[in-house]
């Protein structure tokens, strides 16, 4: 049977929830970072197919 020292289990539960909340912040970041770029390149295609539905409208006899 393996006893365990409640302090260096408190100690590591802790270091644990640091790691995970540091690994958080970082994808929180990193999508913060992508976030304009994937709207980019959303709004691209939307705003040709938008232009050729206009054109279609607009010469339309």
């Amino acid at each position: 049977m393996m006893f365990c020292d409640p302090y260096m289990a408190q100690r590591l539960a802790e270091e644990y929830m640091k790691d995970r909340l540091r690994e958080a912040e970082q994808d929180r970041l990193i999508r913060a970072a992508q976030g304009p770029r994937k709207t980019r390149e959303w709004w691209l295609p939307a705003a040709l197919i938008m232009g050729a539905l206009l054109g279609l409208i607009v010469l339309q006899p």
